[in-house]
């Protein structure tokens, strides 16, 4: 789920995965293998804290804009309604 998560989140900022590894200094191709495999924990924040998401929401089985609606703290001034 983790792998899929990213892949939403960087559909939804129209942003490459290979564009998001060269920003955030990961190796070509490294998240692409967490749809197979464990990433580690550093690379793993280093993706979340690009997105403004938590460690647990990219790891949850629900889908990572759900979490940000139903959490007022990761909501956007435009999701707030200001």
């Amino acid at each position: 789920m983790i792998y899929e998560n990213i892949m939403k989140l960087c559909q939804e900022r129209q942003i490459r995965v290979s564009r998001l590894e060269k920003e955030l200094g990961i190796g070509n191709a490294t998240i692409r293998g967490w749809a197979t495999s464990s990433p580690r924990i550093d690379l793993l924040k280093k993706v979340a804290d690009f997105f403004g998401v938590t460690i647990d929401d990219l790891v949850s089985d629900a889908p990572v804009t759900e979490y940000q609606k139903s959490r007022p703290e990761k909501r956007t001034r435009s999701e707030k309604g200001d």
